[in-house]
């Protein structure tokens, strides 16, 4: 995840060669490869996998397609980005775990599903619902309180509850100063990225990107 990616690139720094891929442009999970030397066109080992259900029966979001995959029995780290675009959904997968979910994820909220290896580009644009808020500060209380429309006392409530993630990481101080492209994880009520830092006047204007 993109702490951890963070981790890697502040332990390793230039010692060694550090590359990473999530299979699209924009990925959020990615693998890591950590090289003693420089690799031309490194294999990450990563295949992409697209749904296909009725529409008409079935809405897949975020939450349902990952706990269906976790009730494989498989583990997280496997799995990349699940990604939608427009209607059709898409997983993010090491490559030795794909003809497992393929054979295995046969049903999504009781409904039958099927998968297949996807080839071609995926595009994440439209992951986002996108509000244009003015805010006080970059303080992650004040960011969550615009995106939601609620106080800043119950934004400072939940953060302090360990109900808030920034870049997947608990963040419980509520004067963490967030920047652009932070992720935000808000249990309960979603995700949002902070997509642009458009202008500053008496307040500063944020672009924010509520994923789907």
């Amino acid at each position: 995840d993109l702490r951890k990616q963070d981790i890697c690139k502040y332990i390793i720094g230039n010692s060694l060669f550090l590359y990473f891929n999530g299979g699209y442009k924009d990925s959020e999970y990615k693998k890591c490869i950590i090289s003693p030397f420089e690799l031309n066109d490194p294999d990450f080992k990563i295949d992409i996998l697209k749904i296909d259900y009725n529409h008409k029966y079935l809405t897949l979001n975020h939450r349902k397609v990952l706990a269906c995959l976790l009730d494989l029995g498989i583990k997280r780290e496997v799995i990349g980005d699940i990604v939608f675009d427009n209607d059709n959904c898409y997983i993010v997968v090491s490559s030795e775990m794909t003809n497992y979910i393929i054979n295995n994820l046969r049903t999504i909220s009781h409904n039958p599903v099927s998968l297949s290896i996807y080839d071609n580009e995926i595009n994440n644009s439209l992951n986002y619902s996108v509000k244009k808020v003015f805010v006080t500060s970059l303080r992650i209380d004040s960011v969550i309180s615009a995106m939601y429309n609620v106080s800043r006392n119950l934004s400072q409530q939940m953060i302090k509850s360990g109900n808030v993630k920034v870049n997947q990481m608990e963040i419980t101080n509520i004067s963490h100063l967030a920047k652009l492209n932070d992720i935000f994880s808000v249990r309960g009520k979603g995700r949002f990225k902070i997509l642009e830092i458009l202008g500053q006047t008496r307040s500063i204007i944020l672009s924010l990107g509520k994923l789907v």
